[in-house]
């Protein structure tokens, strides 16, 4: 689940979320093995959709800091 989350986390490319996305690779491996591949890809994708609308929404709002 480690080593998995770990390669989730770096295949991505962001050094900025690389601890989170590990974390999250980590949750997913679990949710995979409890719930099922399905369960595991609908996860990811609504966590995509997250991420594209809060980038659609608010483009420029990390830059603001």
């Amino acid at each position: 689940i480690i080593i998995t989350g770990a390669f989730f986390g770096v295949v991505h490319g962001n050094l900025a979320a690389v601890f989170p996305l590990m974390a999250f690779g980590s949750i997913l491996c679990i949710v995979r093995d409890r719930f099922g591949l399905f369960t595991c890809i609908a996860l990811h994708a609504l966590f995509n959709l997250h991420t594209f609308i809060w980038l659609y929404l608010a483009p420029n709002a990390s830059s603001q800091l």
